[in-house]
């Protein structure tokens, strides 16, 4: 069982069992959670820090930073 919150306020996303790739789908839904616009998400964060779309963006450049070698040895791109 995942630690992580897949859970948004209208919808929810199934783990893929990849950390890297379900932490993508955590930083959407927690944005999901404190927000109900989309357009929202690139806004300062409440109580300052990074935006929501900020912390996507760092969750997806994590699992790229796991994925990169990985995809020269899988042939993949």
């Amino acid at each position: 069982m995942s630690d992580l919150n897949l859970s948004a306020y209208y919808y929810g996303f199934e783990g893929t069992g990849v950390r890297p790739i379900d932490e993508i789908l955590e930083a959407v839904a927690r944005a999901g959670n404190s927000y109900h616009h989309t357009e929202d998400w690139g806004g300062p964060a409440w109580g300052g820090g990074l935006s929501e779309a900020a912390k996507i963006q760092q969750a997806a450049n994590k699992a790229a930073e796991a994925f990169k070698d990985l995809q020269d040895k899988a042939k993949y791109y």
